[in-house]
């Protein structure tokens, strides 16, 4: 019996985990090989996100961090062909991702951040985003 309900609660969690899975790769491989606080890391995101549909990427919630004051949202972004990670700086907390800072992220990890909108601007450091709304937050 003990163990018709480990295999049974085995099978019901990879079930659930394999829902929210994607595959994953990139086609530039400098996301395999940099660390994305590095210039290179995040010039080639710069340079590969303006090449996808916008409707065709997803962005998740993968951790908050502050840095000298400056509050930001990790993401994973994820399209054909591109998964990458970077913070997108956030100078003003709307009511929609508010909570995402009031609880560090603690349990927004893997929420969706639906039709994020962000400016990105370039500096000797890398590209830097910046956030500037979403439509929601899918959990």
């Amino acid at each position: 019996m003990k163990k018709s309900v480990l295999q049974i609660s085995i099978l019901i969690l990879m079930m659930v985990s394999s829902c929210k899975s994607k595959d994953c790769y990139n086609r530039s491989e400098i996301f395999d090989q940099y660390q994305s606080e590095s210039k290179i890391y995040k010039d080639e995101l710069a340079k590969q996100i303006k090449l996808l549909n916008p409707d065709q990427v997803t962005y998740s919630v993968d951790g908050y961090k502050k840095i000298n004051n400056k509050e930001y949202i990790n993401i994973t972004i994820q399209a054909e062909g591109l998964c990458a990670k970077t913070a997108v700086l956030v100078n003003s907390w709307d009511n929609k991702i508010i909570n995402i800072k009031q609880t560090q992220a603690k349990g927004y990890y893997g929420a969706e951040l639906n039709h994020l909108q962000y400016e990105i601007i370039e500096d000797n450091n890398g590209a830097q985003w910046v956030y500037k709304s979403i439509e929601s937050l899918v959990d």
